[in-house]
């Protein structure tokens, strides 16, 4: 009878632990698109920087998407126009436009964080289970 129910709590230990190394993985794979989307806006804010010390009416070749770029002349390098949601877009200045990059910057820096605590109590408690796992196993 002991047995059977040492038995099931490892079964139980086991099962919880499946879980948690589920949600390890999705918080892992979380934190990895993350940080793509941070280094991304890293990168624009510093080709905004960059570009705000281009000579005006300089050729520079301007991204279309999907990697197509086509040769353009630059007339202003200080007024960008942003989205702001449902297709809704905001004239800003290069001061304004930087300062919501660095504002985004710390929002995601902040949630990367925030996942990264998520995924430290998740690694304990999934130690903890592993090592109920191990002295029940050993209790047979």
């Amino acid at each position: 009878m002991a047995k059977e129910k040492n038995n099931q709590d490892i079964q139980k230990n086991y099962l919880e632990l499946q879980l948690l190394v589920n949600q390890i993985s999705q918080i892992q794979q979380q934190i990895i698109s993350i940080q793509t989307q941070l280094n991304e806006i890293k990168s624009l804010k510093d080709s905004l920087e960059k570009l705000n010390k281009v000579k005006l009416n300089t050729e520079i070749y301007v991204p279309l998407g999907l990697n197509i770029f086509t040769k353009a002349k630059l007339i202003n390098n200080n007024e960008f126009l942003v989205a702001v949601g449902n297709d809704i877009l905001v004239e800003k200045s290069l001061e304004e436009t930087t300062e919501l990059l660095s504002k985004q910057i710390v929002e995601v820096e902040k949630i990367i964080l925030e996942l990264e605590t998520q995924l430290n109590a998740l690694d304990v408690n999934a130690g903890e289970i592993q090592t109920n796992i191990l002295n029940l196993s050993n209790k047979q």
